[in-house]
């Protein structure tokens, strides 16, 4: 049966490579479709990812050879994030979105790596946190860190804390945490969180939080 599936997929591929415009599928071995690969003028300009159970991974697509932009997909098959590229590099807004297609993040790349102000989302839209990165400049291969205001809202738009990151470290002001010890990302869950104070990137207090606080994922 194995054999089967991959004489197919040859045919396939030679069936539909027979001119500069032309689309090449793959085959898993179920017989679902693993990929296509969209040709203009001899040169990619989209590639499709599927899972073992057809639904869409990845959209890829393609300008003068190199990747221009990236959708990833949820297995329900809306979009999950989406991600700009220049010249094959992240470059530009990203946006992340939770499983009912409603928006959870923005980001910006610059040169492959984050760079400005970043927020995540309620799913009504309104400012969950509001934040920052920095990157060192001449220096590619060191990773972006988070840099600046540091500020979660509750769903009303009231800041829960505030508080500012030094070169990735909390530095001074408060953090909401799903730790006590220190900062942790707060994400989703019904578990306790803790309000933290810094001084000086020094941790001075820890609070639980008194009202409930939950993030749908």
């Amino acid at each position: 049966m194995r054999i089967i599936y991959l004489l197919s997929s040859i045919c396939i591929i030679i069936l539909l490579c027979g001119c500069d415009n032309r689309k090449v599928k793959k085959i898993y071995d179920n017989g679902c479709l693993r990929s296509e690969e969209v040709y203009k003028d001899k040169k990619l300009i989209m590639k499709i990812l599927y899972d073992k159970k057809g639904n869409q991974k990845q959209h890829i697509k393609y300008k003068n050879g190199k990747i221009f932009e990236i959708r990833f997909f949820n297995e329900g098959g809306r979009l999950r994030a989406f991600i700009p590229y220049v010249d094959g590099i992240e470059n530009g807004p990203a946006t992340g979105y939770y499983n009912d297609g409603k928006l959870y993040s923005k980001v910006n790349y610059k040169s492959g790596r984050l760079d400005g102000k970043a927020y995540l989302f309620y799913p009504d839209g309104s400012i969950l946190l509001d934040y920052g990165y920095k990157f060192k400049k001449g220096d590619p291969d060191v990773p972006a860190y988070r840099d600046g205001d540091y500020i979660y809202y509750d769903k009303k738009g009231r800041i829960i804390s505030k508080g500012i990151f030094k070169h990735e470290k909390p530095w001074e002001g408060t953090f909401l945490s799903k730790y006590k010890s220190g900062v942790g990302e707060v994400f989703a869950g019904s578990t306790l969180l803790y309000i933290l104070k810094y001084e000086k990137g020094r941790l001075i207090s820890s609070t639980p939080l008194e009202t409930p606080f939950y993030i749908q994922t």
